[in-house]
Protein backbone atom coordinates (compact mmCIF):
# COMPACT_ATOMS: atom_id res chain seq x y z
CA UNK A 1 0.00 0.00 0.00
CA UNK A 2 2.84 2.27 1.33
CA UNK A 3 4.33 1.97 -1.92
CA UNK A 4 1.43 2.50 -3.96
CA UNK A 5 1.17 6.15 -2.53
CA UNK A 6 4.65 6.68 -2.96
CA UNK A 7 4.55 5.75 -6.27
CA UNK A 8 1.25 8.08 -6.86
CA UNK A 9 3.16 11.14 -5.87
CA UNK A 10 4.83 12.94 -8.28
CA UNK A 11 8.57 13.27 -7.27
CA UNK A 12 10.15 16.86 -7.04
CA UNK A 13 11.70 18.16 -10.44
CA UNK A 14 15.29 17.98 -10.46
CA UNK A 15 16.89 21.43 -10.86
CA UNK A 16 17.96 22.70 -13.93
CA UNK A 17 21.53 22.29 -14.84
CA UNK A 18 24.36 23.75 -17.37
CA UNK A 19 26.57 21.22 -18.51
CA UNK A 20 30.47 21.64 -18.51
CA UNK A 21 32.27 19.65 -20.87
CA UNK A 22 35.95 18.62 -20.68
CA UNK A 23 38.68 20.70 -22.02
CA UNK A 24 38.91 19.15 -25.90
CA UNK A 25 42.91 19.75 -25.66
CA UNK A 26 45.03 18.90 -23.08
CA UNK A 27 47.86 21.28 -21.67
CA UNK A 28 50.65 18.47 -22.61
CA UNK A 29 53.27 21.18 -22.91
CA UNK A 30 52.49 22.57 -19.27
CA UNK A 31 53.90 19.55 -17.42
CA UNK A 32 57.74 19.79 -18.92
CA UNK A 33 57.40 24.23 -17.67
CA UNK A 34 60.46 23.03 -14.97
CA UNK A 35 62.28 21.92 -17.00
CA UNK A 36 62.14 24.94 -19.53
CA UNK A 37 63.06 28.67 -19.09
CA UNK A 38 59.77 30.76 -17.37
CA UNK A 39 60.20 33.31 -20.27
CA UNK A 40 59.83 30.41 -23.56
CA UNK A 41 56.69 29.32 -22.21
CA UNK A 42 54.91 33.07 -20.25
CA UNK A 43 53.40 35.87 -22.32
CA UNK A 44 50.66 33.49 -23.73
CA UNK A 45 53.20 31.80 -25.71
CA UNK A 46 51.60 28.34 -24.98
CA UNK A 47 48.12 28.70 -25.17
CA UNK A 48 48.70 30.74 -28.85
CA UNK A 49 50.86 27.70 -29.73
CA UNK A 50 47.56 25.66 -28.99
CA UNK A 51 45.88 27.83 -30.77
CA UNK A 52 47.79 27.67 -34.35
CA UNK A 53 49.48 24.74 -34.24
CA UNK A 54 47.23 22.10 -32.49
CA UNK A 55 45.44 19.64 -34.84
CA UNK A 56 46.93 21.59 -37.65
CA UNK A 57 48.34 18.75 -39.86
CA UNK A 58 51.00 19.57 -42.57
CA UNK A 59 48.73 19.50 -45.82
CA UNK A 60 49.10 16.33 -46.97
CA UNK A 61 50.21 14.54 -44.03
CA UNK A 62 48.95 12.16 -41.76
CA UNK A 63 50.02 12.12 -38.33
CA UNK A 64 48.72 9.12 -35.24
CA UNK A 65 49.35 10.09 -31.66
CA UNK A 66 49.01 8.42 -28.68
CA UNK A 67 48.87 9.24 -25.15
CA UNK A 68 48.77 6.34 -22.45
CA UNK A 69 48.60 6.12 -19.15
CA UNK A 70 47.93 2.53 -17.56
CA UNK A 71 45.17 2.55 -14.75
CA UNK A 72 47.40 0.70 -12.44
CA UNK A 73 50.40 3.22 -11.91
CA UNK A 74 49.51 6.80 -12.80
CA UNK A 75 52.82 8.13 -12.28
CA UNK A 76 53.93 7.01 -15.87
CA UNK A 77 52.63 7.33 -18.91
CA UNK A 78 53.99 7.12 -22.82
CA UNK A 79 53.55 9.76 -25.73
CA UNK A 80 54.17 8.63 -28.98
CA UNK A 81 53.77 10.20 -32.78
CA UNK A 82 54.33 8.99 -36.05
CA UNK A 83 53.94 11.51 -39.07
CA UNK A 84 53.35 9.97 -42.42
CA UNK A 85 53.50 12.09 -45.64
CA UNK A 86 50.87 10.76 -48.49
CA UNK A 87 52.12 10.62 -51.95
CA UNK A 88 55.37 12.91 -51.31
CA UNK A 89 58.32 10.99 -52.65
CA UNK A 90 61.34 11.11 -50.66
CA UNK A 91 60.46 11.49 -47.73
CA UNK A 92 60.07 9.12 -44.80
CA UNK A 93 58.21 8.42 -42.12
CA UNK A 94 59.17 10.30 -38.94
CA UNK A 95 58.13 9.58 -35.17
CA UNK A 96 58.78 10.05 -31.63
CA UNK A 97 57.99 8.21 -28.05
CA UNK A 98 58.64 9.74 -24.88
CA UNK A 99 58.65 7.52 -21.59
CA UNK A 100 57.65 9.61 -18.39
CA UNK A 101 57.76 9.31 -14.84
CA UNK A 102 56.50 11.92 -12.32
CA UNK A 103 56.58 11.95 -8.64
CA UNK A 104 53.23 12.76 -8.29
CA UNK A 105 50.20 12.47 -10.58
CA UNK A 106 48.86 16.07 -9.89
CA UNK A 107 52.07 17.69 -9.39
CA UNK A 108 54.17 17.41 -12.57
CA UNK A 109 57.12 19.78 -11.57
CA UNK A 110 59.21 16.59 -10.12
CA UNK A 111 59.39 14.10 -13.32
CA UNK A 112 62.14 12.00 -15.44
CA UNK A 113 61.34 11.17 -19.23
CA UNK A 114 63.16 9.43 -21.88
CA UNK A 115 62.78 10.38 -25.41
CA UNK A 116 63.70 8.14 -28.33
CA UNK A 117 63.29 10.11 -32.12
CA UNK A 118 63.92 9.85 -35.54
CA UNK A 119 65.39 13.05 -35.71
CA UNK A 120 69.15 12.88 -37.09
CA UNK A 121 70.01 15.35 -34.01
CA UNK A 122 67.95 14.17 -31.30
CA UNK A 123 68.06 9.82 -31.52
CA UNK A 124 67.89 8.92 -27.39
CA UNK A 125 67.67 11.82 -24.95
CA UNK A 126 66.91 11.90 -21.00
CA UNK A 127 65.31 14.91 -19.10
CA UNK A 128 64.77 15.70 -15.67
CA UNK A 129 63.53 17.95 -13.07
CA UNK A 130 62.85 18.53 -9.24
CA UNK A 131 61.38 21.68 -8.18
CA UNK A 132 60.82 22.37 -4.15
CA UNK A 133 57.49 24.45 -3.83
CA UNK A 134 58.63 25.58 -0.29
CA UNK A 135 61.58 26.89 -1.07
CA UNK A 136 61.14 28.12 -4.70
CA UNK A 137 63.95 26.28 -6.00
CA UNK A 138 64.64 23.75 -8.67
CA UNK A 139 67.23 21.50 -10.61
CA UNK A 140 66.46 20.19 -14.37
CA UNK A 141 68.84 18.45 -16.74
CA UNK A 142 68.98 17.27 -20.34
CA UNK A 143 71.44 14.74 -21.23
CA UNK A 144 71.02 13.89 -24.77
CA UNK A 145 72.70 9.96 -24.98
CA UNK A 146 73.60 9.16 -28.65
CA UNK A 147 74.44 12.63 -29.88
CA UNK A 148 77.57 14.23 -30.38
CA UNK A 149 76.28 17.60 -28.53
CA UNK A 150 76.82 17.73 -24.44
CA UNK A 151 74.38 17.99 -21.09
CA UNK A 152 72.55 20.74 -20.41
CA UNK A 153 72.13 21.77 -16.82
CA UNK A 154 69.76 24.19 -15.18
CA UNK A 155 69.13 25.91 -12.29
CA UNK A 156 65.67 28.23 -11.63
CA UNK A 157 63.75 30.31 -8.68
CA UNK A 158 60.14 30.56 -9.34
CA UNK A 159 57.91 31.99 -6.90
CA UNK A 160 54.06 33.64 -7.40
CA UNK A 161 55.67 36.85 -8.99
CA UNK A 162 59.48 35.87 -9.59
CA UNK A 163 60.93 33.35 -12.31
CA UNK A 164 64.84 33.46 -12.75
CA UNK A 165 66.96 30.93 -13.70
CA UNK A 166 69.66 29.67 -16.05
CA UNK A 167 71.55 27.26 -18.14
CA UNK A 168 74.72 25.77 -18.44
CA UNK A 169 76.31 23.65 -21.43
CA UNK A 170 79.50 22.45 -20.68
CA UNK A 171 81.31 22.64 -24.38
CA UNK A 172 82.85 19.44 -25.55
CA UNK A 173 86.07 20.59 -26.21
CA UNK A 174 88.22 23.45 -25.48
CA UNK A 175 88.25 25.64 -22.11
CA UNK A 176 85.48 26.56 -20.06
CA UNK A 177 84.63 30.27 -19.96
CA UNK A 178 81.31 31.89 -18.56
CA UNK A 179 81.15 32.94 -22.60
CA UNK A 180 81.27 29.61 -23.36
CA UNK A 181 79.58 27.67 -20.17
CA UNK A 182 76.22 29.83 -19.96
CA UNK A 183 74.10 29.23 -22.99
CA UNK A 184 70.88 30.94 -21.37
CA UNK A 185 69.44 32.96 -18.66
CA UNK A 186 66.52 34.48 -17.60
CA UNK A 187 64.71 36.64 -15.58
CA UNK A 188 60.67 37.39 -15.68
CA UNK A 189 58.67 39.33 -13.04
CA UNK A 190 54.65 39.91 -12.43
CA UNK A 191 53.05 42.92 -10.66
CA UNK A 192 49.30 42.71 -10.74
CA UNK A 193 48.29 42.64 -14.55
CA UNK A 194 51.78 43.90 -16.17
CA UNK A 195 54.46 40.94 -16.67
CA UNK A 196 57.94 41.99 -17.71
CA UNK A 197 60.37 39.64 -18.98
CA UNK A 198 64.32 39.53 -20.42
CA UNK A 199 66.09 36.41 -21.87
CA UNK A 200 69.74 35.61 -22.97
CA UNK A 201 70.74 33.03 -25.15
CA UNK A 202 74.31 32.51 -26.66
CA UNK A 203 74.29 33.01 -30.29
CA UNK A 204 77.27 30.13 -31.85
CA UNK A 205 80.28 31.99 -33.20
CA UNK A 206 79.50 33.70 -36.80
CA UNK A 207 75.75 32.69 -36.86
CA UNK A 208 74.19 34.61 -34.23
CA UNK A 209 71.59 37.07 -35.58
CA UNK A 210 72.24 40.92 -36.68
CA UNK A 211 70.96 43.57 -35.07
CA UNK A 212 68.69 45.38 -37.34
CA UNK A 213 70.07 49.25 -38.37
CA UNK A 214 69.26 51.52 -35.24
CA UNK A 215 69.33 48.82 -32.53
CA UNK A 216 72.04 48.03 -30.54
CA UNK A 217 74.03 45.01 -31.59
CA UNK A 218 74.57 43.92 -27.89
CA UNK A 219 70.80 42.99 -27.95
CA UNK A 220 71.37 40.50 -30.67
CA UNK A 221 71.50 37.60 -27.81
CA UNK A 222 68.31 38.82 -25.98
CA UNK A 223 64.78 38.75 -26.02
CA UNK A 224 62.72 41.21 -24.03
CA UNK A 225 58.78 41.43 -23.62
CA UNK A 226 56.48 42.73 -21.70
CA UNK A 227 52.68 41.83 -21.39
CA UNK A 228 49.57 43.20 -19.99
CA UNK A 229 46.65 40.96 -19.24
CA UNK A 230 45.18 38.07 -17.03
CA UNK A 231 47.48 34.94 -17.78
CA UNK A 232 47.51 32.08 -15.54
CA UNK A 233 43.90 31.78 -14.29
CA UNK A 234 41.79 28.73 -14.52
CA UNK A 235 39.94 27.37 -18.29
CA UNK A 236 36.59 27.91 -16.19
CA UNK A 237 38.02 31.83 -16.00
CA UNK A 238 37.63 34.52 -18.94
CA UNK A 239 41.38 35.28 -19.29
CA UNK A 240 43.13 37.46 -21.84
CA UNK A 241 47.08 38.59 -22.96
CA UNK A 242 48.58 41.42 -24.62
CA UNK A 243 52.16 40.77 -25.50
CA UNK A 244 55.32 42.74 -27.08
CA UNK A 245 58.63 41.52 -27.69
CA UNK A 246 61.84 42.43 -29.24
CA UNK A 247 63.55 39.21 -30.30
CA UNK A 248 67.17 39.27 -30.48
CA UNK A 249 67.47 42.97 -31.95
CA UNK A 250 66.20 41.50 -35.33
CA UNK A 251 62.27 40.92 -34.82
CA UNK A 252 59.41 42.71 -33.06
CA UNK A 253 56.25 40.84 -32.25
CA UNK A 254 52.72 42.21 -30.76
CA UNK A 255 50.34 39.55 -30.31
CA UNK A 256 47.03 39.59 -28.68
CA UNK A 257 45.04 36.39 -26.91
CA UNK A 258 41.62 36.34 -25.51
CA UNK A 259 40.39 33.17 -23.57
CA UNK A 260 36.30 33.22 -23.08
CA UNK A 261 34.06 31.07 -21.17
CA UNK A 262 30.22 31.65 -22.78
CA UNK A 263 26.97 29.34 -22.02
CA UNK A 264 24.27 28.62 -24.87
CA UNK A 265 20.80 27.11 -24.59
CA UNK A 266 20.76 23.32 -24.91
CA UNK A 267 17.96 22.03 -27.23
CA UNK A 268 18.72 18.68 -27.57
CA UNK A 269 16.21 15.74 -27.14
CA UNK A 270 19.08 13.77 -26.03
CA UNK A 271 19.60 15.77 -23.31
CA UNK A 272 17.61 15.28 -19.95
CA UNK A 273 14.65 17.62 -19.64
CA UNK A 274 16.25 20.07 -16.81
CA UNK A 275 19.16 20.52 -19.03
CA UNK A 276 18.74 24.05 -20.35
CA UNK A 277 22.70 25.12 -20.87
CA UNK A 278 25.76 24.27 -22.27
CA UNK A 279 29.08 25.84 -21.47
CA UNK A 280 31.57 26.58 -24.38
CA UNK A 281 35.27 27.63 -24.47
CA UNK A 282 36.02 30.04 -27.55
CA UNK A 283 40.00 31.28 -27.89
CA UNK A 284 41.20 34.28 -30.02
CA UNK A 285 44.36 35.03 -31.13
CA UNK A 286 46.29 37.39 -33.04
CA UNK A 287 50.07 37.77 -33.70
CA UNK A 288 51.93 40.32 -36.25
CA UNK A 289 55.50 39.85 -36.67
CA UNK A 290 57.98 42.71 -38.33
CA UNK A 291 61.32 41.97 -39.61
CA UNK A 292 63.09 44.98 -37.90
CA UNK A 293 65.81 44.33 -41.51
CA UNK A 294 63.17 45.22 -43.73
CA UNK A 295 61.93 48.26 -41.75
CA UNK A 296 60.11 51.09 -43.74
CA UNK A 297 58.65 48.17 -45.86
CA UNK A 298 54.53 48.59 -46.28
CA UNK A 299 53.63 45.48 -45.57
CA UNK A 300 54.30 43.84 -42.12
CA UNK A 301 56.56 40.60 -42.80
CA UNK A 302 53.93 37.86 -41.03
CA UNK A 303 50.13 38.08 -39.85
CA UNK A 304 48.08 35.62 -38.97
CA UNK A 305 44.46 35.45 -36.49
CA UNK A 306 43.00 32.52 -35.38
CA UNK A 307 39.90 31.42 -33.63
CA UNK A 308 38.53 28.14 -31.65
CA UNK A 309 34.82 27.03 -30.73
CA UNK A 310 35.01 23.90 -28.52
CA UNK A 311 31.22 23.50 -28.91
CA UNK A 312 30.83 20.55 -26.81
CA UNK A 313 32.62 17.73 -25.38
CA UNK A 314 32.81 16.04 -28.93
CA UNK A 315 33.28 18.96 -31.54
CA UNK A 316 35.89 21.92 -32.48
CA UNK A 317 36.22 23.76 -34.75
CA UNK A 318 39.30 25.99 -35.40
CA UNK A 319 40.41 28.21 -37.88
CA UNK A 320 43.27 30.68 -38.84
CA UNK A 321 43.80 33.42 -41.70
CA UNK A 322 46.97 34.28 -42.58
CA UNK A 323 49.14 37.00 -45.06
CA UNK A 324 49.69 33.68 -47.38
CA UNK A 325 47.62 30.90 -46.43
CA UNK A 326 44.53 30.20 -44.25
CA UNK A 327 43.68 26.67 -42.75
CA UNK A 328 40.85 25.40 -40.58
CA UNK A 329 40.36 22.26 -38.70
CA UNK A 330 37.30 20.39 -38.01
CA UNK A 331 37.76 17.82 -34.96
CA UNK A 332 35.98 15.06 -33.28
CA UNK A 333 35.92 13.52 -29.96
CA UNK A 334 34.63 10.38 -28.30
CA UNK A 335 35.35 10.37 -24.59
CA UNK A 336 35.59 5.89 -24.43
CA UNK A 337 38.34 4.12 -22.48
CA UNK A 338 40.63 4.90 -24.31
CA UNK A 339 39.03 8.33 -26.05
CA UNK A 340 39.63 8.28 -30.00
CA UNK A 341 40.27 11.99 -31.62
CA UNK A 342 39.56 12.46 -35.82
CA UNK A 343 40.98 15.69 -36.84
CA UNK A 344 40.77 17.15 -40.68
CA UNK A 345 42.50 19.93 -41.80
CA UNK A 346 42.24 21.97 -44.86
CA UNK A 347 44.79 24.39 -45.86
CA UNK A 348 44.38 27.10 -48.56
CA UNK A 349 47.73 28.52 -50.28
CA UNK A 350 46.41 32.36 -51.28
CA UNK A 351 49.05 32.80 -54.24
CA UNK A 352 48.37 29.13 -56.21
CA UNK A 353 44.71 28.84 -54.80
CA UNK A 354 45.65 25.69 -54.11
CA UNK A 355 43.41 23.72 -51.32
CA UNK A 356 45.37 20.68 -49.91
CA UNK A 357 44.19 18.39 -46.97
CA UNK A 358 45.70 16.74 -44.07
CA UNK A 359 44.11 14.78 -40.39
CA UNK A 360 45.25 13.99 -37.60
CA UNK A 361 44.72 10.95 -35.25
CA UNK A 362 44.91 10.46 -31.52
CA UNK A 363 44.26 8.09 -29.02
CA UNK A 364 44.45 8.48 -25.25
CA UNK A 365 43.23 7.43 -21.69
CA UNK A 366 45.06 10.30 -19.94
CA UNK A 367 44.09 10.37 -16.20
CA UNK A 368 40.69 11.12 -15.10
CA UNK A 369 39.15 12.53 -18.44
CA UNK A 370 35.59 11.17 -17.71
CA UNK A 371 33.59 13.75 -15.33
CA UNK A 372 31.23 15.35 -17.68
CA UNK A 373 28.43 12.63 -18.39
CA UNK A 374 28.69 8.98 -17.87
CA UNK A 375 28.26 6.65 -20.47
CA UNK A 376 25.84 3.80 -19.63
CA UNK A 377 27.35 0.97 -21.03
CA UNK A 378 30.35 1.52 -19.15
CA UNK A 379 30.41 -0.21 -16.19
CA UNK A 380 33.34 1.80 -14.22
CA UNK A 381 31.67 4.61 -12.03
CA UNK A 382 31.66 8.11 -13.99
CA UNK A 383 31.70 11.74 -12.49
CA UNK A 384 29.18 13.93 -14.42
CA UNK A 385 30.41 17.79 -14.36
CA UNK A 386 27.38 20.53 -14.06
CA UNK A 387 26.17 23.06 -11.95
CA UNK A 388 22.82 24.28 -11.25
CA UNK A 389 21.04 27.04 -13.28
CA UNK A 390 20.20 30.50 -11.78
CA UNK A 391 16.75 31.11 -12.19
CA UNK A 392 17.16 34.30 -12.64
CA UNK A 393 19.40 33.84 -15.58
CA UNK A 394 16.94 31.55 -17.32
CA UNK A 395 15.63 33.97 -19.47
CA UNK A 396 18.88 35.45 -20.68
CA UNK A 397 21.41 34.16 -23.65
CA UNK A 398 23.90 33.50 -22.60
CA UNK A 399 23.86 31.68 -19.38
CA UNK A 400 26.82 33.07 -16.95
CA UNK A 401 29.10 30.26 -15.56
CA UNK A 402 30.38 31.17 -11.63
CA UNK A 403 33.97 32.92 -12.55
CA UNK A 404 35.39 31.05 -9.24
CA UNK A 405 34.67 27.60 -10.96
CA UNK A 406 33.17 26.20 -7.58
CA UNK A 407 30.08 28.04 -6.49
CA UNK A 408 27.05 26.30 -8.09
CA UNK A 409 29.08 23.35 -8.87
CA UNK A 410 28.47 19.89 -7.29
CA UNK A 411 30.13 19.79 -4.39
CA UNK A 412 30.30 16.03 -4.64
CA UNK A 413 33.15 16.21 -6.82
CA UNK A 414 36.45 18.20 -7.44
CA UNK A 415 36.99 19.95 -10.05
CA UNK A 416 39.33 17.87 -12.55
CA UNK A 417 42.92 19.24 -13.07
CA UNK A 418 42.30 20.50 -16.85
CA UNK A 419 39.52 23.10 -15.24
CA UNK A 420 41.38 24.06 -11.93
CA UNK A 421 43.13 27.49 -11.67
CA UNK A 422 47.00 27.32 -12.70
CA UNK A 423 49.44 26.63 -9.53
CA UNK A 424 50.70 29.44 -7.62
CA UNK A 425 54.46 28.89 -9.51
CA UNK A 426 54.92 31.98 -12.11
Amino acid sequence: MGNALQSMIAAPAPPPVVLVPPLFERNLAGRNRMAESSYDLLFSKLPRARLFNDYYAEAGRVVARALLQPPEDRNVDICAQVEVPQGVKGEQVHGSAAFRWQKNEDDPNTFLDLRVSTASKEYVRLRGSYYHPESGFGVFALVPLISVAGPQLGLRYSTENIAAGLVATPPPNGPVTVDSLFSKAWLVGRSGSLTAGIQYNQSPPGRGPVAAKGVPAELKDFNLALGYGTPGRGPLQPSFDFVLELIQGSKFVASYYHHLVVQRRVNNPMEDSNVEGITNYVDVGLEIEHMLEDHGADSVSNLQLGASWQVNKNVMIKGKVGALSSAGVLAFKSWWQPSVTFAVTGKLDHGSRKLQLGSVVSVENFGGVRYERADPNYKMRTQTRRHEADPTLREKYPLVLPVDGGAGVSPSYPLPKELRPGSNVL
